[in-house]
């Protein structure tokens, strides 16, 4: 009974975050799974969303009116082919939905997996004037056919009707554009007619390449089986970028990740940025349709140590100790020093790494604390750097190249790792120099976090033209080439404005293709703005999994915006302001959970035009706006503490703020936040406006006085004043009493509890009152009387001082409480209130059934031959 009552009071919350508009889910029922945003049509106000054996096309005013879907699936003897090969029925045999690129105004380009048998055909998505037959048929909902029937719409010219459905006869092979494995990633772009893709080209995803397709050139793609260009990569993104004004200098970035060829034999895996020429034709004699541009180089996002020491965020990292934890706070010294088994004479062998305190290595990590507590292991590490292959310098200059570690106990790997991440690109006024936003994260039984970096074009290109990497002297080392480079360049392309008299790729003498092959990798690595990360998390018990930005203009400035997206459903919004001291500091602006189940956000696209934030994931696809001023209060204090960009106080209310608006009225202080400068004049004094609540409570039992702050960086307090006492005093927390973020627990209550209470929230030095609440505590002997007056049995001594629960089981309660899947009986709360008990009719309707069964007579027949249904 417990348990139902905390699921209705859940979706009582549940159905007030709907009533408030905060997110519109996808509605309609389908048998699919893994949607991702694929391309956002804003010209059409469409967005196309890919699934498995479904494609989708919803509206960006309301994703649920009139959605048109095409079913997609592979054939029956497709699918069975895929299973008897090994592949699961439901994870892997089916058409999941890879790549939607813009073929023209009037149709798309779709792949899809084909149950590990790629395949690509065109979609209609135009429109066409509707007939006097059309005009005269009913209009539904929800279409889940092969074919998507029209959807009515209003043009200037008049009625017409969107169209979406495949092309007859239209499919070819996907190999090349489409992975066959639903669980590789891929990147693709579609330019003038040609299709650039990251992909994996083989049934058993090991040939990895970056591809060009269609067009009338001839196909493209890198060196196969080549570990020096690609080496087991995860693509993330591509972009096209143009490097002048003239159009044979445009590149086409590609980011992934790839195990590193740098560190030998390590596994562990680094990110990269890539970089071709559109017009790579390939080589003459040597790299035949092979790219001859093609160069990458690494990508670092670190936190920046006292020492020198980087803790980077560009891999996920596995950790675990070799020594078991004692129930004393400290780790055993149990671990024996280990010998390299190729580098058994090494001095530096024989490290004893079981003497670190776990309170040191347990505590919560802030962004401050990264570098220095980091040091304290890395320093354990450097004894073993002469036994490892990966490069971590020397004492004096240590990491020269990476911090990965390859650490020997006892015979085995204690590091071992992989990276992962999301990229998005912010276009400015100029092209040719976007803002690059990377995700990066790091996991591991003793450290886990994420972070974003920023990168700018100039350091990108920097690297580019700086040395190549080259491996020589007799430990074969990673070094910076110093011999000639051969002219033109390796990675410039033909035709630009370096090498204008040559037209082609295959004009390059053959020392230039030669030099390309073997060097594709740049010695550099591309470094974040300002050497460090814009947004540190450490420590959580979520990770960063998708980024998107929006541009904003407010009263002092333009913001970057940034959306997160996280690994349980749910994306912060958050700014990066610049201080006084040179620093930055992180402000989160508010969290929502977009999903009523947790689950990792895969796709997430911004609407500016319509000021929404569309967010796909495994289970469904919602949208919801940028912003959402109105939470914020009803006061200028609370609106202008929010520093949100987004939004103004307008003298009235808050709302979203406009450059239009006239100055005198709008109040907006995003840098500062300072509400006694901005709002003199509103709400001067808001404990004149805070009403008085009553509460009332039975002594032996337990209330809660609820009071939650709107603004996250709010420290609130509690103070009482009792009815006897003249004196106002804070509340302290003991077992019988708790503070959560929603408010305060009284437990066991005492006549002694009675007085006022109240609520005040303080920032930024501004004191605001939130609640103030007199709480009446009854006494049992109260509670009889009344019992005894309305004609009802009084509570016995033994009753009233029933079993109370302890903390602990409040504790759970509260975390019951927070569960998302304490709405999955949202709906059966919601039949009852409004129908009473759902069961109950069905009950009743049972057994008037099986009366009426016993009414009527039995007549023996058999059915030997027919099967029950």
């Amino acid at each position: 009974m417990m348990e139902l009552m905390v699921s209705c009071v859940f979706s009582e919350i549940l159905r007030y975050m709907r009533s408030t508009g905060t997110a519109h889910y996808f509605s309609f029922l389908l048998n699919t799974s893994d949607y991702r945003i694929l391309r956002m049509d804003e010209d059409h106000d469409r967005m196309y969303v890919g699934s498995k054996d479904y494609i989708l096309s919803l509206d960006l005013h309301d994703i649920n009116r009139e959605p048109l879907i095409i079913h997609w699936p592979v054939s029956p003897q497709r699918k069975t082919e895929c299973v008897l090969s090994g592949k699961d029925t439901n994870g892997e045999c089916g058409n999941f939905i890879r790549l939607i690129e813009s073929w023209n105004r009037t149709h798309l380009y779709v792949c899809g997996t084909g149950a590990y048998n790629p395949v690509c055909t065109y979609v209609n998505r135009g429109r066409k004037p509707m007939t006097a037959m059309h005009l005269q048929m009913p209009q539904t909902r929800g279409r889940t056919s092969r074919a998507a029937e029209p959807e009515t719409v209003f043009d200037e010219t008049g009625l017409q009707e969107y169209v979406f459905h495949l092309e007859p006869g239209k499919e070819d092979s996907g190999k090349g554009k489409c992975p066959y494995d639903p669980k590789l990633n891929s990147v693709s772009a579609l330019i003038n007619g040609e299709l650039y893709a990251g992909v994996y080209i083989d049934f058993m995803g090991t040939d990895s390449a970056i591809f060009r397709t269609l067009g009338k050139n001839a196909v493209m793609r890198t060196d196969q089986y080549n570990s020096r260009w690609l080496n087991d990569p995860s693509f993330v993104h591509v972009h096209l970028i143009p490097d002048s004004n003239e159009k044979n200098d445009d590149k086409l970035y590609f980011f992934f990740r790839e195990k590193s060829s740098e560190m030998g034999q390590s596994p562990k895996s680094q990110s990269r940025i890539g970089r071709i020429c559109l017009n790579d034709d390939g080589g003459h004699c040597c790299l035949v349709n092979k790219w001859s541009t093609f160069l990458k180089a690494r990508l670092i996002c670190s936190v920046p140590g006292a020492d020198g020491i980087e803790t980077h965020f560009d891999e996920l990292i596995r950790f675990q100790w070799p020594c078991p934890m004692s129930p004393t706070p400290y780790y055993k010294t149990t671990c024996k020093p280990s010998v390299h088994p190729q580098h058994p004479g090494s001095p530096n062998v024989g490290l004893q790494v079981c003497v670190y305190a776990a309170p040191v290595i347990s505590r919560l990590i802030g962004p401050s604390d990264v570098g220095k507590w980091w040091v304290m292991i890395m320093l354990e590490f450097i004894a073993v750097a002469r036994i490892k292959r990966a490069d971590l310098g020397s004492r004096t200059q240590p990491l020269n190249t990476y911090k990965h570690v390859w650490l020997i106990i006892s015979g085995e790997d204690v590091y071992t790792g992989s990276w992962r991440g999301d990229v998005y690109i912010q276009p400015t006024q100029d092209t040719k120099n976007p803002v690059i936003y990377g995700v990066f994260s790091v996991s591991g039984s003793v450290f886990k976090g994420s972070a974003v970096c920023v990168y700018s074009m100039a350091d990108i290109r920097m690297v580019f033209n700086g040395p190549f990497a080259h491996k020589e002297g007799p430990n074969y080392q990673w070094v910076a080439y110093t011999g000639k480079i051969p002219y033109p360049r390796p990675g410039t392309c033909p035709g630009g404005t370096f090498t204008p008299n040559m037209k082609s790729t295959k004009d390059y003498p053959d020392e230039v293709i030669n030099f390309m092959r073997n060097h594709p990798t740049m010695y550099n690595a591309v470094y974040p703005v300002h050497k460090r990360p814009l947004v540190v998390r450490t420590n959580v018990d979520y990770e960063f999994t998708t980024i998107t930005v929006d541009q904003v203009t407010a009263a002092d400035g333009n913001y970057e915006v940034l959306f997160l997206g996280t690994d349980r459903g749910t994306v912060q919004k958050v700014i990066v302001l610049p201080r006084d001291d040179l620093q930055t500091e992180e402000l989160v602006l508010e969290e929502v959970e977009v999903f009523r189940v947790p689950t990792p956000i895969t796709t997430m696209k911004i609407s500016s035009k319509r000021q929404q934030l569309y967010v796909a994931s495994a289970v469904g696809v919602t949208h919801l706006a940028l912003h959402r001023c109105d939470v914020y209060g009803e006061a200028c204090a609370d609106c202008c503490l929010a520093r949100d960009p987004y939004c103004a106080w307008d003298g009235k209310s808050c709302s979203r703020y406009s450059a239009s608006q006239k100055r005198r009225s709008r109040r907006q202080d995003v840098k500062y936040g300072n509400p006694i400068r901005q709002c003199r004049g509103y709400n001067s004094n808001p404990n004149k406006n805070t009403l008085e609540t009553g509460q009332y409570g039975v002594e032996g039992s337990s209330t809660f006085l609820e009071c939650q702050a709107r603004s996250p960086h709010a420290a609130i307090k509690w103070h009482l004043h009792r009815d006897n006492s003249d004196r106002r005093r804070e509340v302290r927390t003991d077992g019988r009493i708790l503070k959560t973020d929603q408010g305060l627990l009284l437990r066991s209550l005492q006549s002694s509890d009675s007085g006022i209470y109240v609520c005040t929230a303080t920032e930024k030095n501004f004191k605001h009152t939130l609640v103030k609440l007199h709480l009446v505590v009854l006494t049992n002997q109260a509670v009889n009387n009344i019992l005894v007056e309305t004609g009802r049995p009084a509570v016995s001594p033994l009753q009233s001082s029933a079993w109370t629960p302890s903390a602990g089981q409040y504790k759970d309660l509260l975390t019951i409480l927070s569960q998302p899947e304490m709405g999955l009986i949202n709906q059966y709360c919601q039949d009852y209130w409004q129908y009473g008990d759902p069961l109950t009719g069905v009950i009743k309707a049972k057994d008037l059934k099986e009366l009426k069964e016993q009414k009527k007579p039995r007549n023996r027949r058999h059915h030997g031959d027919e099967e029950e249904t």
